[in-house]
């Protein structure tokens, strides 16, 4: 008989005894429970799963859906002289860390299939999940400025009060770090940042239905480690949209059916773009009414005026697949607002920044940017 584990009871004994006699591999085998290594039990220098040792010993399987359950399962274990711990506890996700799909996450790790924003049980740190395939309207990830990432909820208007965005506003306060995971179209999930949140505003999306509906729009900025704070060029900020109470800042670009002027009043009493350590900083807000500002202005066609057809495809938000440029970049001093801005298709928009004709195009936009703004704004019944 193998030496007894300390403190442990007779049934969980032999379940030391046969792994030792027979192997980890094939005793996980044996007593495959769920086939998950989520929740973990030591003998000597092993780590069996929860549910094979449970098993193993002759127990009912172990139900550890929620906190609760889990801590009924712990406390079982315990009466055999074995402390259950989680996977993300003992071996928490290192960057750079890919996997197939959510279902191979949820397997290692735990949590959920569905969610954005999660926690791994036994592990603190908050999980962003963004997939390109997905319901979700999320900026691309960029490493040198903050970028866009869409709150909980599918359906209907969000709230902060949803619990994955009071993960994201609880890191957000207490200025921790959260783990950025990523999947392109066509590839798998990998853990490619760490990020901080560095801001939050309403925006405007499209739910899982189809409609329109609110979003809270968090602004993420990579970090270089879990022990990274604020980044320096963001801790003295003191914007509006910090206050607690989101409801009382819904403006223009969060709302169904805004006017041009109104955008534009928006984007005019928010600070304007700024550089800062060599680098743009747009406030989330006035870019947000810049965008659908020039949006609704364009009317779902391309702007320029060598334009030689749309795009047949649609955009994720059902919309045409235009894209909002500035026409001055604003690192060359180009003013943030609709009047140095255009909607372009993909097309004339490589053909604005690459093409062989570049500054020709440039100079034809700045001046239909300028004379589709004061024609927007004459037409809008709201204006002033």
């Amino acid at each position: 008989m193998t030496e007894p584990a300390s403190s442990v009871s007779p049934q969980a004994q032999r379940v030391f005894d046969e792994v030792a006699q027979i192997g980890l591999s094939r005793f996980v085998a044996k007593y495959a429970a769920d086939g998950s290594s989520t929740f973990l039990v030591q003998f000597g220098k092993e780590l069996i799963p929860a549910q094979s040792a449970a098993a193993a010993i002759g127990l009912d399987p172990l139900n550890l859906t929620t906190e609760a359950h889990r801590r009924h399962a712990e406390l079982v274990l315990l009466e055999h002289g074995l402390q259950m711990l989680s996977y993300a506890a003992y071996s928490p996700p290192q960057l750079g860390e890919s996997h197939p799909d959510r279902t191979a996450i949820k397997k290692l790790y735990g949590g959920d299939l569905v969610s954005g924003i999660v926690r791994f049980p036994g592990d603190s740190v908050v999980n962003c999940f963004a997939d390109e395939k997905g319901a979700y309207a999320d900026d691309p990830p960029t490493r040198d400025s903050a970028f866009g990432y869409r709150g909980d909820g599918l359906k209907g208007h969000q709230t902060l009060a949803s619990p994955g965005n009071k993960r994201l506003e609880s890191a957000r306060l207490n200025r921790t770090a959260v783990r950025f995971w990523h999947r392109p179209r066509g590839g798998v999930f990998t853990f490619e940042m760490w990020c901080v949140v560095v801001d939050r505003h309403w925006g405007w999306g499209q739910g899982s239905d189809k409609k329109g509906r609110r979003e809270v729009v968090w602004m993420l900025s990579t970090v270089d480690g879990p022990q990274s704070t604020l980044p320096g060029d963001f801790a003295d900020d003191v914007a509006p949209d910090f206050a607690d109470d989101m409801d009382q800042l819904v403006g223009p670009e969060a709302q169904a059916n805004p006017s041009y002027s109104e955008l534009v009043r928006r984007l005019e009493m928010r600070p304007p773009a700024r550089r800062v350590k060599n680098r743009i900083r747009q406030d989330q807000a006035r870019r947000l009414s810049a965008r659908r500002a020039v949006l609704a202005r364009a009317g779902d066609q391309c702007e320029s005026s060598w334009c030689t057809g749309m795009a047949a495809d649609k955009a994720r938000t059902g919309g045409a697949l235009l894209e909002v440029d500035h026409v001055q970049d604003l690192a060359l001093g180009g003013d943030d607002h609709p009047s140095n801005m255009v909607a372009l298709c993909p097309n004339c928009h490589a053909t604005k920044t690459h093409g062989d004709q570049a500054d020709r195009r440039r100079k034809q936009l700045m001046k239909v940017a300028s004379e589709r703004h004061k024609a927007a704004l004459a037409l809008d019944p709201h204006a002033d």
